[in-house]
């Protein structure tokens, strides 16, 4: 299962900083299909997520998408950057 929600990073204090959640898309939870992961370990499943999330963020649905409003979008499983302006 994968979900998609908008964070900030708020420092509060010398030590301490902390990731807010600010935004919540109605549709946030997507279900992976068994077939894309029943094969594979852990380590290439996050691959894959990756290398076809960073394609999506190609293409021209994306571009013209509300993820185009943000700083960065990032894989936070992994930390990789999916998509920066």
């Amino acid at each position: 299962m994968l979900f998609l929600v908008g964070v900030n990073p708020y420092d509060e204090g010398k030590y301490r900083a902390i990731n807010r959640i600010e935004f919540e898309p109605i549709y946030m939870y997507f279900k992976l299909p068994k077939t894309f992961y029943e094969s594979i370990d852990r380590q290439h499943l996050l691959y894959k997520l990756t290398s076809q999330l960073k394609d999506f963020a190609k293409t021209e649905k994306f571009k013209t998408s509300f993820f185009t409003k943000v700083t960065v979008v990032v894989f936070e499983t992994n930390g990789q950057t999916i998509w920066s302006k």
